[in-house]
């Protein structure tokens, strides 16, 4: 945890940084991340790369139940359209096959998004 020393109004304060540690955040890292910075195991987690795997199954394999969202950037005509493969891990699985396998949600931009961005 990165914490930034502060004076406000006259007084010292320790303020947590939402810096993340280690570089790059993704794969194993991001899941080490959200426990260092938030304490616990999330009940919801999205990811739209393979980079966010690991986060994804570390919300899934928990004692209570959760939603894992997958957001498949299939829409090169209104944002942008990429694969969801993993940088720092590019013979990784594709996020969307992976969720197809364990049955995490996809929101497809194309299909289920009307908008992306407005006019």
């Amino acid at each position: 945890m990165q914490v930034s020393f502060e004076r406000r109004d006259g007084r010292i304060v320790l303020v947590r940084q939402a810096a993340i540690l280690g570089s790059p955040n993704e794969g194993p890292p991001k899941a080490i991340n959200i426990q260092t910075h938030i304490g616990r195991r999330p009940i919801l987690a999205a990811g739209n790369s393979a980079g966010d795997t690991e986060m994804l199954e570390y919300a899934h394999t928990g004692d209570h139940p959760s939603l894992c969202l997958v957001v498949d950037h299939d829409d090169e005509e209104r944002e942008y359209a990429y694969a969801g493969s993993s940088v720092t891990n590019p013979d990784a699985e594709l996020i969307t096959d992976t969720a197809s396998r364990l049955g995490w949600t996809v929101v497809s931009m194309r299909r289920d998004w009307s908008r992306v961005f407005a006019e």
